[in-house]
């Protein structure tokens, strides 16, 4: 009877574990799409933004695809609960001619939180290295420092139990150097 019962949590954890990648995989279907969309935007007012030959549709700007650069950051909680700093991959897209964007990053975060034992509101994170995520809309106020609405996450995709994850929504400064 015990051995039934191990077994179905491990089946829990594994559907949890598919539900958190289906999750993931649909936000990054919502952000491709969002790009199609604007791109289909800028070529309607943009008539040289799309190429097209006896060949077929071509790209006329790789440009409006962004670019990657590495990111490195932290997120800090003056409350006294998890804090963590961050690296990885970021990809940075314009929003054609103005000063807007948008961003997705992926890569890994420390934290300083407890793996197991925590009291709410602290978490138990089971890693003290996490799979780190991020999403963001902003605006560029110079060459060199943004402004930006930000959904970031970083769990341990359910490798380490418990799992309860960090999840932040907010205000982030950017500066490139």
């Amino acid at each position: 009877m015990e051995a039934a019962s191990t077994s179905g949590g491990r089946r829990a954890t594994a559907q949890a574990a598919r539900g958190g990648w289906y999750a993931f995989g649909g936000l990054l279907f919502i952000l491709v799409g969002a790009i199609n969309a604007l791109q289909g935007l800028i070529a309607i007012f943009k008539d040289d933004y799309f190429a097209v030959t006896k060949g077929g549709l071509l790209f006329a700007d790789f440009a409006a695809w962004g670019t990657i650069a590495p990111n490195v950051g932290a997120t800090i909680n003056f409350g006294g609960l998890e804090s963590m700093v961050y690296g990885g991959m970021v990809w940075h897209v314009p929003v054609a001619a103005t000063p807007f964007f948008t961003e997705a990053a992926l890569g890994a975060a420390l934290h300083n939180g407890a793996l197991s034992g925590a009291t709410a509101p602290a978490r138990n994170l089971g890693c003290s290295l996490l799979f780190h995520e991020q999403v963001s809309l902003g605006a560029n106020l110079s060459p060199t420092t943004s402004v930006m609405l930000t959904a970031e996450h970083a769990s341990s995709a359910n490798l380490c139990l418990p799992n309860e994850g960090l999840t932040n929504i907010g205000v982030r400064v950017g500066f490139k150097f």
